[in-house]
């Protein structure tokens, strides 16, 4: 049995790290099983922008018809009312995963801006021990 120390695993990093140099024979690409997945939320606030209505009773007075009559009559009428309010709305959204992984016996975790599935595709590069 090799001992852990024979072939070091230095780098175990995700396809959206910069890309491996061509030509580096010591540089290969493999897949990893995602061992879990935590989504990471954050609280955002929208603005939210709604229309609030209301009905106002206004009343306006009409002399009545006979002359010398000192009884007034009242016509109501409604008007409508409307202006704009902002609000603030609090919403959770994922914005990234915490993703562990497991590859050759080392277990690794790493935040990813999206859900990677059961497995992902990992670089990997072998250095000797020195």
């Amino acid at each position: 049995m090799k001992s852990k120390g024979s072939v070091l695993l230095s780098a175990l990093c995700c396809l959206y790290i910069p890309a491996i140099q061509a030509g580096d024979a010591n540089v290969f690409q493999d897949e990893a099983r995602v061992v879990r997945v935590d989504p990471i939320l954050e609280t955002v606030n929208l603005p939210v922008t709604r229309q609030v209505c209301e009905h106002i009773e206004v009343g306006k007075q009409a002399p009545a018809a006979a002359i010398g009559e000192d009884i007034r009559r009242s016509e109501r009428r409604h008007r409508r009312s409307c202006r704009f309010v902002e609000e603030m709305h609090y919403q959770e959204r994922v914005t990234s995963y915490r993703v562990t992984y497991r590859y050759a016996g080392h277990t690794v975790t790493s935040r990813l801006p999206y859900d990677p599935g059961e497995s992902m595709p990992v670089n990997v590069s072998l250095i000797p021990k020195n």
